[in-house]
């Protein structure tokens, strides 16, 4: 009998101990790459609307932070608006610009293929 540890994850427990009904296959963790390294195998959370207009949401949550630190007065409230909001543009940049450049060239890689 092999020691425990030169197991297969697959194969502990022993099927006698497991609580899964007979069949059933343990999902991989959200988020996670397949097996290949294929990146399609990513899983998303949030429909697809929600999730390509986030980048304008972060700009625009951005500049009206920026905008009300230019108007608040009262305590730390500007320094705060101004942080968030400095905070926001940058990550909606950054978010829109990295999605535009993986597209492009993903875009490349489709059209190099093709010619192949």
């Amino acid at each position: 009998m092999a020691a425990r540890g030169d197991r297969a994850p697959e194969d502990w427990p022993p099927s006698g101990l497991r609580a899964e009904p007979a069949g059933w296959t343990r999902p991989e963790p959200p988020g996670t790459m397949s097996r290949k390294g294929d990146t399609r195998g990513i899983r998303m959370w949030v429909s697809k609307p929600i999730y390509e207009s986030l980048p304008y949401f972060y700009l625009l949550v951005g500049l009206l932070s920026l905008a009300a630190s230019l108007y608040l007065n009262y305590w730390i409230w500007p320094e705060v608006c101004f942080a968030i909001g400095l905070l926001c543009l940058v990550g909606g940049l950054v978010v829109l610009l990295r999605r535009r450049d993986h597209r492009d060239q993903h875009r490349r890689a489709e059209r190099t293929e093709d010619f192949l």
